[in-house]
């Protein structure tokens, strides 16, 4: 029996499951435990960088961490050098890595790893993982939303999204549409921001959409929230109720008396 601890550390737990010939136990099983002890790690061994502006850098340091002395980092590759900048450097504490991560113009997700080479036999190469939100300077609060849907009978509920810069440089919200047409938004400009306030004016058949804001900057030109709209339990207004019809049954069947038979003669 082999057990592969490759990418693995820490407690371990196996079940292999044996076939015998033994009438009375004709399956038995196996459980394997145990700590399975890295000779090389990497400290954090996923980069999570959190929001980062769009068109800056952020410079973060992993610690490579070994129990044998004299291990060291041959090099290390990103997978994207125009995104990603990796270094091997000695600190106090031992080798280390300097990760450098540079956020292109557009706001969104990034992700991107870095392979490690070290002079460890057992372990010559580690994966180091990293990701990274871009954010621009215009940001939407909350990033998502649910809007109420509007109930009979009530004025329809409101929920705000509120726009600001982060660096305070001016700017203006030109338009807010919902493309589905589920939602209606008015633009309030204010001192801090601009909020935009959202309300559903029908019941929908899907579940949401996204609220698309328009901007007079030429860096973040259009702002995407995506909503979901939740669901009226009331009756929908204008809906009227459907009363079944009630169900017709056949008359019953007419009987007919038959007359008594004549009484014998004695």
């Amino acid at each position: 029996m082999t057990l592969h601890t490759a990418g693995r550390k820490g407690r371990l737990e196996k079940a292999v499951t044996v076939q015998t010939d033994d009438p009375a136990n004709p399956r038995v099983e196996l459980k394997l435990t145990g700590m399975v002890d890295a000779p090389v790690e990497l400290q954090p061994a996923f980069l999570a960088l959190g929001a980062v502006p769009v068109g800056t850098r952020r410079t973060e340091t992993v610690r490579v961490v070994t129990s044998e002395p004299g291990i060291q980092v041959v090099e290390a590759v990103p997978g994207n050098p125009d995104q990603v900048e990796a270094s091997a450097i000695q600190t106090p504490e031992g080798p280390a890595l300097r990760i450098t991560f540079k956020a292109g113009p557009n706001p969104g997700i990034a992700s991107d790893y870095v392979r490690v080479r070290t002079s460890h036999p057992k372990m010559p190469e580690l994966n180091l993982a990293i990701r990274a939100e871009v954010t621009g300077d215009l940001a939407v609060t909350p990033a998502r939303l649910t809007i109420p849907a509007p109930q009979a009978g009530a004025p329809p509920s409101a929920v705000e999204l509120k726009v600001v810069s982060a660096s305070g440089k001016p700017f203006k919200i030109v338009k807010a549409v919902d493309p589905a047409g589920l939602v209606q938004a008015r633009v309030i400009p204010g001192k801090d921001g601009v909020v935009v306030r959202l309300t559903a004016t029908q019941v929908p058949k899907g579940m949401g959409g996204s609220i698309v804001l328009t901007t007079n900057r030429k860096d973040q030109p259009t702002l995407t929230t995506p909503y979901f709209l939740a669901s009226s339990s009331r009756p929908i207004p204008g809906a009227e109720a459907q009363v079944p019809s009630p169900v017709r049954r056949p008359p019953p069947p007419i009987q007919h008396k038959l007359p008594a038979p004549p009484a014998r003669q004695p």
